[in-house]
């Protein structure tokens, strides 16, 4: 028997019209990755793996290998996926280097080589996580801008952001961010032989250009929204975190993160481009290498988020004194002081909050029929549904911060 459905009473053509989107989100998802598994699992010399959230989430469940006790077999369940997706053996140490990201971090999108050597650093694999489905338009663009963190965004909220881009298209970029990092033969490979925070943000310019390329190649042009979104996450949370070093425990990328994401230029510079699919990545490259901030530069712009208008004290002192060493540095943090911050600020606009609609429903014990039968592909037309309720509701964020936790936790569900 099939769970009880948590929506009997939604009216007949509300659901008609869920069912039509369920059905059609749900295949352009499972889709998406299988078709990005076919495209770039082989096209370096090392595999590169898309992980299946769901896929992978529902083998945990089924063999009751969630908690802190279960992780060697979760390890084992890796392992498994990898040898199906590539045919590549992992060790156990190899599959507990990615297992983290299948679990505490699974909301996130991330992207993660396993090495066989670190100097010089070679690739054994490179393993792609896509961000969360359990997630809307706003949840997602909260994520991305930090507005959820109400110590770096005390007033504002994420209706007041006028930037905001559409759900598709932040999946898509996401998706194509992180497997972009693995495709990256130059710059994303030495991040893990140089503890540089100017490496990572060329490895991360690298991944935002070709994945902006990739996007284009499909008729989507978004450098412009992109530039601010990158740009307002830039000043307000790198400005926060510069200031807090202590919160990432003085770690440099922590206290770099808003010069490390300060992609605005480079997407607007790449929007000038129009490469081949063949040509995406070698472009990606040169675009790179042309047209990002220098080192001295984005040092200069770290100072700046660190210390504000003192920065430029600082120095113009030091061009009175190496005037060939700083003068570039001093141009570019001037250009970064004098767009960014009121850019960021003007994106937000107060806007009266209505009221939630209070229809998202309090799951259960759904998934356990599903897995008792192992309903695989049933229990995904009862996820996709759930997600499309999320994405049309009318609720309030709080409510559907709510939900989403309840999707993100519904494989943990308790069914003994």
């Amino acid at each position: 028997m099939a769970p009880f459905h948590p929506h009997s009473e939604v009216p007949v053509k509300l659901l008609i019209l869920f069912s039509l989107l369920t059905l059609s989100s749900l295949a352009q998802a499972h889709d998406l990755v299988d078709s990005s598994q076919k495209k770039f699992g082989h096209k370096k010399s090392w595999p590169i793996v898309v992980f299946d959230k769901d896929d992978i989430q529902w083998r945990f469940a089924r063999a009751k290998a969630l908690g802190e006790k279960k992780k060697e077999a979760r390890y084992r369940i890796i392992q498994s996926y990898v040898q199906e997706r590539v045919g590549l053996s992992l060790t156990e140490i190899e599959a507990s280097q990615l297992e983290p990201y299948l679990t505490v971090l699974k909301e996130g999108a991330f992207a993660l080589p396993v090495l066989r050597s670190q100097y010089p650093v070679r690739y054994k694999l490179c393993a792609v996580f896509p961000a969360s489905r359990n997630s809307s338009q706003e949840l997602e663009n909260e994520r991305l801008l930090a507005l959820n963190d109400k110590n770096i965004h005390p007033h504002r909220e994420v209706h007041d952001y006028s930037a905001q881009m559409g759900f598709e298209d932040l999946q898509l970029f996401s998706l194509y961010h992180e497997l972009s990092h693995c495709l990256d033969e130059k710059y994303f490979p030495q991040t893990f032989e140089h503890e540089d925070a100017h490496l990572v943000h060329q490895a991360e310019a690298f991944a935002e250009v070709n994945a902006y390329f990739m996007l284009k190649m499909q008729g989507r042009e978004l450098s412009d929204l992109r530039a601010k979104m990158r740009s307002t996450y830039s000043h307000f949370a790198g400005s926060y975190f510069a200031k807090n070093p202590q919160l990432g425990m003085g770690h440099p990328y922590f206290v770099a993160a808003g010069a490390i994401y300060h992609l605005g230029p480079i997407l607007l510079e790449a929007a000038a481009f129009h490469p081949s699919e063949e040509e995406s990545e070698r472009m990606s490259q040169s675009v790179v290498d042309q047209h990002t901030t220098d080192f001295r530069g984005f040092t200069a712009i770290v100072k700046f988020l660190e210390v504000g208008a003192e920065a430029v004290i600082y120095y113009e002192e030091r061009v009175r004194q190496w005037p060939d060493l700083f003068q570039q540095a001093l141009v570019t943090l001037l250009e970064y002081q004098g767009s960014v911050p009121a850019l960021a600020e003007s994106l937000f606009e107060k806007k009266p909050q209505t009221p939630g609609s209070h229809d998202l429903p309090i799951l259960s014990r759904e998934i356990c029929g599903y897995l008792a039968q192992n309903r695989f592909d049933d229990f995904q037309v009862f996820m996709s549904e759930q997600r499309e309720y999320l994405r049309q509701s009318q609720a309030s964020m709080k409510e559907k911060r709510a939900f989403k936790l309840q999707l993100d936790e519904i494989y943990e569900t308790p069914c003994d």
